[in-house]
């Protein structure tokens, strides 16, 4: 049983595999404007303030960390945390912003345990299944 399982589930990832995919180009500009509303909304998500807390990674490879104070149509003002230093970004100068929340200890620690659960479970499966062959 477990063997005819394994050998169409390895089928179907093949056929999967070898199954010709149709690509869509777009073009330079339209990328350009999807990431530009992809920041804006991520932006507007964060919201103000100082709990507005927010990772911008630029199309130059440099990394900000700070809040969003001031949001305008074109650009936003990030200030350092640390220093409270703004800096205007312009939404075209941005690759992506990652809105920092933080985590609690009690999800985190959910995340362990359920992961675990799911790990043993799973063993339990394979070997149940091993025995009925």
């Amino acid at each position: 049983m477990f063997k005819k399982i394994l050998t169409l589930t390895l089928a179907a990832l093949v056929f999967a595999t070898q199954s010709g995919t149709r690509v869509f180009a777009a073009t330079q500009a339209t990328k350009n404007a999807d990431t530009q509303e992809k920041v804006k909304a991520n932006v507007d998500r964060a919201g103000l303030g100082a709990k507005a807390r927010v990772t911008v990674k630029m199309k130059d490879g440099t990394e900000r960390k700070g809040y969003v104070s001031e949001r305008r149509d074109t650009e936003f003002v990030l200030r350092d945390h640390k220093t409270d230093a703004p800096t205007t970004i312009a939404y075209n100068d941005v690759a992506r912003v990652h809105v920092d929340h933080g985590h609690s200890t009690a999800r985190n620690t959910t995340i362990g345990v359920l992961i675990g659960v799911g790990a043993v479970v799973t063993v339990l499966a394979v070997l149940f299944a091993s025995l009925n062959d």
